[in-house]
């Protein structure tokens, strides 16, 4: 694949990408605005599937090809150019999103609302213990994510 070619496919696939995360992210509002507790479970599944559809574009094996394909031509030869900044952006995206496991990206999106959803009446009820399990599962999914991604000095990192 030409670079040219491979730039527009990425550029292309990252579009849709975030467009897709858009949607999350307002489905993501209603929730915290809108949604009645009672649509919780259902809304979790909801942000997990789009976690996962996500996921799944923004690791596909054609994303690495393209970046392979332009990384080192001629079109980011320049590092502040608009293609450079975008290349190394999305291989920064790239790196870190396939070192994560599907499953997990789908059980924090799904535990996210659900500790949330807990969150609220917790607090209103002046409650933590109703919420600290929600909690912990938010803690352990995320510390998860910290051995998958790695770190350099700490997992907090």
């Amino acid at each position: 694949m030409k670079p040219a070619d491979a730039y527009a496919d990425l550029i292309r696939r990252s579009k849709e990408a975030a467009t897709l995360g858009s949607c999350g992210a307002l489905l993501g509002w209603d929730e915290r605005t809108q949604l009645p507790s009672s649509g919780a479970a259902f809304r979790g599944e909801q942000m997990a599937l789009l976690a996962r559809l996500v996921h799944e574009m923004s690791t596909a094996p054609q994303i690495g090809e393209a970046l392979a394909a332009v990384e080192g031509s001629d079109l980011v030869a320049d590092p502040e150019s608009d293609a450079a900044v975008n290349v190394r952006d999305i291989r920064r995206l790239y790196d870190r999103a396939v070192k994560l496991p599907k499953s997990l990206v789908e059980e924090l999106a799904r535990v996210v609302i659900g500790a949330q959803q807990a969150w609220q009446q917790a607090r209103q009820a002046n409650d933590f213990p109703a919420f600290r399990p929600w909690l912990e599962k938010v803690v352990a999914l995320k510390r998860e994510e910290a051995a998958a991604v790695g770190w350099r000095e700490h997992p907090y990192d």
